[in-house]
């Protein structure tokens, strides 16, 4: 008798956890194929630290099986061949949690899919003039061949719901870094 008031108990217990949320968001699912390679995802966007699996395949030959840690909620993915070595990248738009949606990009390039190697990105605050009024509320797509960033600039005095300097565009390329690949600002508009 004990053991079964025990056991209804701890079935409300967990009745009330999954109701109340916790634990309980789906990780989103997505598949995007390019040149042949599929990629397929499942990440959470349940709070400000979440999890990506990624699996890689050419056909039913696995490539590459990658779990991460992403800092933010993934706002879109998309794959491109940004160094037009005719072999796909991945790429994962991410906003962090706060005021400032400050924006990152996580990504991995072929290695003539062989392998999978992380795509380091330059950081915004390593050149004054590019970082100069920045304060988040990025916005990422590819254009044309283009990873192309897109954020206000805040000048002295603006508060972060009123930026007053315009929008500042950055294109990135994909080149090959001292060890892997690395998105660099290569021109600013």
């Amino acid at each position: 008798m004990v053991r079964s008031a025990l056991i209804r108990r701890l079935s409300l217990l967990t009745a009330l956890i999954v109701v109340s949320g916790a634990g309980s968001a789906e990780p989103t699912q997505k598949i995007i194929e390019r040149q042949g390679v599929r990629f397929a995802l499942s990440y959470s966007d349940a709070g400000s630290i979440n999890t990506l699996h990624l699996d890689i395949s050419i056909g039913s030959q696995p490539l590459a099986s990658i779990d991460s840690e992403i800092d933010g909620t993934v706002t879109d993915v998309v794959s491109a061949d940004l160094d037009g070595n005719g072999y796909p990248e991945i790429y994962l738009f991410v906003t962090s949690a706060g005021s400032g949606s400050y924006g990152s990009i996580v990504g991995w390039s072929s290695n003539r899919n062989r392998s999978f190697t992380p795509i380091a990105v330059a950081p915004l605050d390593s050149n004054v003039e590019l970082a100069g009024g920045y304060m988040g509320h990025d916005r990422y797509s590819i254009e044309g061949g283009t990873l192309i960033r897109r954020f206000p600039i805040y000048n002295p005095g603006d508060t972060n719901a009123s930026p007053s300097g315009g929008v500042r565009e950055l294109h990135y390329q994909l080149v090959a870094g001292e060890a892997g690949w690395e998105l660099r600002p290569a021109t600013r508009r």
